[in-house]
């Protein structure tokens, strides 16, 4: 029961998260990371610039989500020892990077 418990309160916290930085992306946002990034914003490419921020950044939270929620519930499915059940800030961060790579692939 404890650990369902636990998994609710990540949960809610993980969704709170999601939502204050899954916003969307402005222009005013995409200039500002265009002028710090060194590239020129064109009509052309500003569409493609908003759109890699937009999804790099949603990406990024659901990684750090993966790494919060599923090392725990892999435990409870694989039926090991209870310390082990417990959400650990190695797998947030191998989530965050693994969900980087990715976007910066995509």
């Amino acid at each position: 029961m404890f650990l369902v418990a636990q998994l609710a309160v990540v949960a809610g916290l993980a969704v709170a998260v999601f939502v204050s930085r899954a916003r969307a992306v402005d222009d005013e946002l995409a200039r500002a990371w265009a002028a710090r990034h060194g590239v020129l914003l064109t009509p052309g490419n500003a569409p493609m610039v908003t759109w890699y921020l937009q999804t790099s950044r949603v990406l990024r939270v659901l990684g750090v989500v993966a790494g919060l929620l599923l090392p725990p519930l892999v435990a409870v499915a694989a039926g090991l020892d209870r310390t082990f059940r417990a959400p650990s800030w190695p797998w947030v961060f191998a989530g965050y990077l693994v969900a980087s790579l990715y976007a910066e692939v995509a």
